[in-house]
């Protein structure tokens, strides 16, 4: 396994952000109006996706941005540590869910990436 961050492997990372920033800008409009989180976050899932896995994220998009906003609101709720972690919330339960939801992601997409080096190499 190479590390991940290695000045060349950084030097791709730049040219993966800027040529899906590219891509993602040149759907744009002058006068449109945007949700720029959503698509912010949606570009940041797929240069991730490629950058870390090798793998490109269409379909998996909106269920791994679904989980990764559950698990951000779960993190930034300050009450939590008042709350007794064996009380069975319902953020708590989206937030389980969440991290099981992006664990599979993960381990999917790295056994694919891995998959696809063994064959090429």
């Amino acid at each position: 396994m190479q590390p991940a961050f290695t000045p060349d492997r950084i030097a791709g990372y730049a040219d993966t952000m800027a040529a899906f920033t590219d891509e993602a800008l040149d759907g744009w409009r002058d006068g449109e109006v945007r949700d720029v989180h959503a698509e912010a976050m949606e570009l940041t899932l797929r240069i991730i996706a490629e950058a870390m896995f090798g793998i490109e994220m269409d379909r998996d998009v909106e269920t791994v941005g679904e989980s990764m906003e559950a698990v951000m609101a779960q993190s930034e709720r300050v009450w939590q540590g008042f709350i007794p972690d064996a009380v069975p919330t319902p953020g708590r339960r989206r937030y389980r869910e969440a991290v099981e939801s992006l664990t599979r992601w993960c381990t999917a997409s790295s056994a694919s990436a891995s998959a696809t080096r063994a064959t090429t190499s």
